[in-house]
């Protein structure tokens, strides 16, 4: 999955120089929020939320002055799992995050052994930036990242990664 998520960033970066015209519909962050709230009480569903202040902080303690300019443009980031939870309950919540996401922009969708992750965010029109990416794992995961992050910046992050 590891090598699904860095394949999907690195095609996002390609794509978005490449593509042309127009601005991507962001996706709805306080629906995300609504969502986020409405199910994390539940069993086996786990929620992160990274601030802007722990956001700074990693920044700080970050020795790699590369990884530390890729960081500077997030503000946040907001995770949930909710994979080992009950069938019903993640066909709710997959369901309330497909409804919420239908509208915004799909940058990128990876498969791969039955698992679709999908990635959705707001391209600059010059294509050299993304805002706000949401990278939605079928298997039961969210992740969305609060800020501008540039293409050169989603290189540095995948080659890390790598």
């Amino acid at each position: 999955m590891k090598k699904v998520l860095l394949l999907s960033v690195a095609c996002v970066a390609l794509f978005a120089v490449s593509r042309f015209g127009g601005i991507a519909k962001a996706p709805n962050y306080n629906a995300l929020d609504g969502i986020m709230q409405k199910y994390g009480n539940e069993h086996n569903v786990q929620i992160v939320k990274i601030g802007n202040f722990m956001m700074s902080l990693g920044r700080i303690v970050t020795d790699d002055p590369e990884s530390r300019e890729a960081l500077k443009s997030i503000h946040g980031i907001q995770l949930m799992d909710f994979e080992d939870c009950k069938p019903d309950l993640k066909a709710s919540i997959t369901g309330d995050l497909k409804t919420c996401l239908r509208d915004s922009d799909l940058l990128l969708e990876a498969k791969e052994d039955g698992e679709t992750v999908r990635i959705y965010g707001n391209q600059s029109v010059d294509g050299k930036s993304v805002q706000d990416i949401i990278i939605y794992s079928s298997e039961g995961s969210l992740v969305c990242l609060k800020g501008k992050v540039n293409m050169s910046d989603l290189k540095v992050i995948a080659d890390k990664a790598d």
